[in-house]
């Protein structure tokens, strides 16, 4: 179902969707370069505070995803939620990188983007009078928040902890546009978090007690970015 949200100089929900996918290319595509370059230089005077491959590579990811979110943010018309929205895609390829080798997710950094997105939206929401979808938003990331804590209590701490608050990002991002396509990223990213789980079992069955979410919700959002773009969300 194609959702008509008009945003200024005309740009629906689709196309917004279709302007975060080009982000995500070019911050992946300037990452990569980075990733190569970077730890190769990292003996020099420019990376001295980041010697270490990891950390150089880490650096990295943060400097080209900035690059990348900032370049694709000038495409858009300036409104305040989109250009959140559009950030936050842009910064799903670093989150997943951290979630996969440290299978953690700070919560500096999850709080630090829901700081920055309800910052944007409450801006938004008073140039345009959209007191409604902010409503919307807080109130989708709120019960998500809810049913990520008691299914960490359910499952008795085989979820990670740490990305409960990621199921409340997604949830508050796609909320302001559309409270049903909230609830499809997010059980997009639990289907795939559940096929991740059978592949890590068979591959690994001595490994780690506890299912680190993160990177499947992130590939829920990439997978509700693309079937919105397209229009059949």
């Amino acid at each position: 179902m194609e959702h008509h949200v008009v945003l200024p100089q005309s740009l629906s929900l689709p196309d917004l969707a279709a302007a975060c996918i080009g982000a995500l290319a070019v911050t992946i595509v300037l990452w990569r370069i980075a990733d190569l370059l970077i730890p190769a230089l990292a003996g020099t005077w420019a990376l001295r505070l980041a010697p270490a491959s990891r950390h150089a590579t880490a650096l990295a990811l943060g400097l080209t995803a900035a690059v990348g979110t900032a370049a694709a943010m000038s495409l858009l018309p300036a409104r305040p939620a989109a250009q959140a929205f559009l950030a936050f895609t842009a910064a799903t390829p670093c989150l997943a990188w951290i979630d996969e080798r440290t299978w953690l997710l700070p919560y500096a950094i999850t709080g630090g983007l829901a700081a920055i997105a309800l910052l944007a939206f409450g801006l938004d929401a008073s140039q345009t009078g959209a007191a409604d979808r902010l409503t919307n938003a807080v109130l989708c990331a709120a019960v998500t928040l809810i049913a990520g804590l008691s299914a960490w209590s359910i499952t008795r701490g085989k979820l990670g902890l740490g990305d409960i608050p990621l199921i409340g990002l997604i949830a508050l991002h796609w909320g302001w546009w559309a409270p049903d396509t909230a609830a499809r990223a997010v059980l997009a990213g639990c289907a795939v978090a559940l096929i991740g789980a059978v592949g890590a079992k068979r591959s690994r069955p001595g490994g780690p007690t506890f299912l680190p979410l993160g990177r499947y919700l992130i590939i829920g959002w990439w997978i509700t970015l693309g079937l919105t773009a397209a229009g059949h969300w």
